[in-house]
């Protein structure tokens, strides 16, 4: 925005244009599978702690230029998500603090009971820890005009 904020949105928009998707509610399959939590891959009931997974998984794709888990298929993905380790931020970007990369670890476990219960416990961490230091961070992924 030319205010200098970031909006980020995946709402499974392309697979509906292409006639992929129906927008099925709380156990809609829609969006990306890179960023989705596993109990959407799996088509399971979800709640705002997918959607912190999914601003997680977004976040770790803006700062390491990568998705945390990737794959060919949804279900690679899904085996990735629930056997593999997070990928480690402090591994490449030795300027994110361990606390923001303690925070997103947290919200993008596969375990939904072990994330933060609402959008606005995750702020409160975001906050209390950081401040204004997000507005300084750089990101590693830059979009094409």
């Amino acid at each position: 925005e030319p205010d200098g904020r970031l909006r980020i949105t995946d709402f499974g928009l392309a697979l509906a244009l292409r006639g992929g998707a129906r927008f099925g509610g709380a156990t809609s399959r829609s969006g990306t599978p890179q960023f989705a939590a596993p109990e959407q891959l799996l088509g399971e009931r979800v709640d705002q702690r997918a959607d912190l997974y999914s601003l997680s998984a977004v976040a770790y794709f803006v700062l390491l230029g990568k998705a945390p888990f990737s794959g060919k298929t949804p279900e690679q993905i899904l085996a990735k998500q629930t056997t593999d380790d997070v990928p480690s931020l402090a591994a490449e970007r030795r300027d994110v603090p361990r606390d923001l990369e303690d925070i997103l670890r947290r919200a993008i476990r596969s375990d939904p009971n072990e994330r933060f219960h609402s959008a606005g416990a995750f702020h409160a961490a975001v906050k209390s820890v950081f401040g204004g230091f997000l507005r300084r961070l750089v990101a590693l992924f830059r979009p094409e005009s």
